[in-house]
């Protein structure tokens, strides 16, 4: 088996699997973003990026091999980067209490209410125990363009990082699949 035959199935598998862990939920989106629909979003923009790296794989091939891998280094280390923030936007904006069994997405930047009842109860987390997920999110909700704002930044950090991925992969892929 070829080189380029290896690459080519491992590329499909590659591209199927961040799409099917978003269905499957077995990455985290943030609460009110469907799975399926975000998931297909994740395999197409994938499988897009995986052509165009096809398609320019005469330009790829000319560049130096030091400087294929150095721009995929550098793509890996954007990923590491957007893994990174995503993780800390989470950690901060979503809130997931074991009592109600759910999770409240706050927006980037609060209404003067909302940051008032944060304030006056000590934490983010504190404001869900004492008015419950339903209470906070009719406040959050108050302010629909921040929120959606959010729901947006953290679809971008969660699309770039699979991108970054792929971009590196792909990269060191198709030079060494079009080395024989």
């Amino acid at each position: 088996m070829s080189i380029q035959t290896i690459f080519k199935t491992t590329s499909a598998t590659f591209a199927l699997i961040p799409g099917l862990a978003v269905m499957l939920a077995i990455v985290k989106l943030p609460p009110g973003v469907s799975n399926i629909l975000f998931g297909a979003i994740v395999e197409s923009l994938g499988v897009f990026t995986l052509l165009v790296l096809f398609l320019l794989a005469k330009k790829i091939m000319l560049l130096p091999m030091k400087r294929v891998l150095n721009m995929s280094i550098l793509f890996f280390s954007f990923f590491v980067f957007a893994i990174l923030l995503y993780l800390g936007c989470c950690d901060i904006l979503i809130i997931h209490t074991n009592k109600f069994e759910t999770s409240v997405l706050f927006p980037l930047w609060g209404s003067s209410e909302l940051d008032n009842l944060i304030n006056s109860a000590g934490s983010r987390y504190n404001l869900v125990f004492q008015y419950g997920p339903a209470g906070v999110e009719d406040i959050i909700a108050q302010d629909l363009f921040a929120l959606s704002f959010t729901k947006i930044f953290l679809c971008l950090i969660y699309l770039s990082i699979f991108e970054f991925l792929i971009f590196s992969f792909g990269l060191i892929g198709l030079r060494l699949a079009n080395h024989e």
